[in-house]
Protein backbone atom coordinates (compact mmCIF):
# COMPACT_ATOMS: atom_id res chain seq x y z
CA UNK A 1 0.00 0.00 0.00
CA UNK A 2 1.38 3.38 -1.05
CA UNK A 3 1.41 5.96 1.71
CA UNK A 4 0.15 9.50 1.23
CA UNK A 5 2.69 12.01 0.03
CA UNK A 6 2.14 15.14 2.05
CA UNK A 7 4.32 18.21 1.89
CA UNK A 8 5.39 19.00 5.45
CA UNK A 9 6.01 22.69 6.04
CA UNK A 10 8.95 23.31 8.40
CA UNK A 11 8.18 25.32 11.52
CA UNK A 12 10.42 27.42 13.77
CA UNK A 13 11.78 24.36 15.62
CA UNK A 14 12.76 22.73 12.30
CA UNK A 15 14.64 25.87 11.25
CA UNK A 16 16.42 26.13 14.61
CA UNK A 17 17.61 22.50 14.37
CA UNK A 18 18.74 23.02 10.76
CA UNK A 19 20.62 26.23 11.61
CA UNK A 20 22.36 24.51 14.54
CA UNK A 21 23.27 21.59 12.24
CA UNK A 22 24.74 23.95 9.65
CA UNK A 23 26.71 25.83 12.32
CA UNK A 24 28.01 22.48 13.59
CA UNK A 25 28.93 21.42 10.07
CA UNK A 26 30.80 24.69 9.48
CA UNK A 27 32.67 24.17 12.76
CA UNK A 28 33.49 20.61 11.72
CA UNK A 29 35.19 22.03 8.62
CA UNK A 30 36.77 25.18 10.06
CA UNK A 31 38.39 23.67 13.17
CA UNK A 32 40.68 21.34 11.17
CA UNK A 33 41.54 24.23 8.81
CA UNK A 34 42.64 26.34 11.78
CA UNK A 35 44.77 23.62 13.40
CA UNK A 36 46.00 21.60 10.43
CA UNK A 37 49.37 23.38 10.12
CA UNK A 38 50.07 22.89 13.85
CA UNK A 39 49.28 19.17 13.94
CA UNK A 40 51.97 16.51 14.16
CA UNK A 41 52.30 14.08 11.25
CA UNK A 42 50.92 11.20 13.37
CA UNK A 43 47.45 11.59 14.89
CA UNK A 44 45.13 9.29 16.86
CA UNK A 45 42.39 7.82 14.71
CA UNK A 46 40.79 5.24 17.00
CA UNK A 47 40.16 4.92 20.73
CA UNK A 48 39.68 1.94 23.05
CA UNK A 49 36.83 1.51 25.55
CA UNK A 50 38.70 3.63 28.10
CA UNK A 51 39.23 6.52 25.67
CA UNK A 52 42.93 5.82 25.06
CA UNK A 53 44.19 6.20 21.49
CA UNK A 54 44.92 2.70 20.19
CA UNK A 55 45.45 3.37 16.49
CA UNK A 56 47.23 6.19 14.70
CA UNK A 57 47.34 7.57 11.20
CA UNK A 58 48.69 10.59 9.39
CA UNK A 59 47.32 14.04 10.13
CA UNK A 60 45.10 13.86 7.06
CA UNK A 61 42.79 11.72 9.24
CA UNK A 62 41.57 14.99 10.74
CA UNK A 63 39.49 15.37 7.52
CA UNK A 64 37.75 12.00 7.87
CA UNK A 65 34.99 13.17 10.25
CA UNK A 66 34.27 16.40 8.33
CA UNK A 67 33.85 14.41 5.10
CA UNK A 68 31.60 11.83 6.79
CA UNK A 69 29.73 14.71 8.48
CA UNK A 70 29.05 16.41 5.15
CA UNK A 71 27.85 13.15 3.57
CA UNK A 72 25.66 12.44 6.61
CA UNK A 73 24.20 15.95 6.58
CA UNK A 74 23.36 15.76 2.87
CA UNK A 75 21.97 12.23 3.12
CA UNK A 76 19.73 12.95 6.10
CA UNK A 77 18.59 16.25 4.57
CA UNK A 78 17.51 14.40 1.42
CA UNK A 79 15.85 11.72 3.54
CA UNK A 80 13.73 14.40 5.26
CA UNK A 81 12.08 15.09 1.90
CA UNK A 82 10.62 11.56 1.79
CA UNK A 83 8.87 10.94 5.14
CA UNK A 84 6.37 8.63 3.43
CA UNK A 85 9.27 6.19 2.86
CA UNK A 86 10.29 5.97 6.56
CA UNK A 87 9.59 2.91 8.65
CA UNK A 88 7.28 3.85 11.50
CA UNK A 89 6.46 1.85 14.63
CA UNK A 90 2.78 2.61 14.12
CA UNK A 91 0.24 2.40 11.33
CA UNK A 92 0.20 5.49 9.08
CA UNK A 93 -3.29 6.45 7.93
CA UNK A 94 -4.71 9.38 6.00
CA UNK A 95 -5.84 10.84 9.32
CA UNK A 96 -2.47 10.68 11.15
CA UNK A 97 -0.02 10.89 8.23
CA UNK A 98 0.83 14.57 8.56
CA UNK A 99 1.44 14.30 12.31
CA UNK A 100 3.51 11.11 11.98
CA UNK A 101 5.56 12.48 9.05
CA UNK A 102 6.26 15.69 10.97
CA UNK A 103 7.50 13.69 13.98
CA UNK A 104 9.63 11.47 11.71
CA UNK A 105 11.27 14.49 10.11
CA UNK A 106 11.97 16.07 13.51
CA UNK A 107 13.60 12.84 14.70
CA UNK A 108 15.83 12.68 11.61
CA UNK A 109 16.83 16.33 12.08
CA UNK A 110 17.69 15.75 15.74
CA UNK A 111 19.75 12.68 14.79
CA UNK A 112 21.54 14.77 12.15
CA UNK A 113 22.38 17.48 14.69
CA UNK A 114 23.48 14.89 17.27
CA UNK A 115 25.82 13.15 14.82
CA UNK A 116 27.37 16.45 13.75
CA UNK A 117 27.90 17.50 17.38
CA UNK A 118 29.42 14.09 18.14
CA UNK A 119 31.79 14.42 15.18
CA UNK A 120 32.78 17.92 16.34
CA UNK A 121 33.57 16.62 19.82
CA UNK A 122 35.62 13.72 18.47
CA UNK A 123 37.52 15.90 16.00
CA UNK A 124 38.34 18.45 18.71
CA UNK A 125 39.54 15.67 21.03
CA UNK A 126 41.67 14.13 18.26
CA UNK A 127 43.26 17.54 17.67
CA UNK A 128 43.80 18.12 21.41
CA UNK A 129 45.44 14.72 21.80
CA UNK A 130 47.55 15.29 18.69
CA UNK A 131 48.71 18.64 20.13
CA UNK A 132 49.36 17.00 23.54
CA UNK A 133 46.68 19.15 25.22
CA UNK A 134 44.88 15.98 26.33
CA UNK A 135 45.87 12.32 26.78
CA UNK A 136 42.60 10.59 25.93
CA UNK A 137 38.84 10.84 25.65
CA UNK A 138 37.01 10.98 28.95
CA UNK A 139 36.14 7.57 30.40
CA UNK A 140 32.57 8.90 30.46
CA UNK A 141 32.45 9.45 26.70
CA UNK A 142 31.31 5.97 25.67
CA UNK A 143 28.70 5.48 28.44
CA UNK A 144 27.23 8.93 27.86
CA UNK A 145 27.22 8.43 24.09
CA UNK A 146 25.44 5.07 24.42
CA UNK A 147 22.90 6.37 26.94
CA UNK A 148 22.08 9.43 24.80
CA UNK A 149 21.67 7.53 21.54
CA UNK A 150 19.76 4.59 23.03
CA UNK A 151 17.51 7.08 24.85
CA UNK A 152 16.90 8.90 21.57
CA UNK A 153 15.82 5.65 19.92
CA UNK A 154 13.50 4.70 22.79
CA UNK A 155 12.04 8.21 23.01
CA UNK A 156 11.47 8.28 19.23
CA UNK A 157 9.61 4.97 19.25
CA UNK A 158 7.42 6.01 22.18
CA UNK A 159 6.75 9.46 20.69
CA UNK A 160 5.79 8.04 17.31
CA UNK A 161 3.47 5.44 18.84
CA UNK A 162 1.38 8.09 20.60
Amino acid sequence: MERSRIKIIPDRFDYIIEILSIIGLIGLIIIPIIYYGKLPEIMPKHFDLHGNPDSYGNKGMVWFLPIIGIVTYIGLSILCKYPHKFNYPTQVTEKNAERIYKKGIIIIRIVKLSVILLFNFLNIKMIEIGLHQADKLSVWFLPIFLIVFISMIIFSIIWLRR
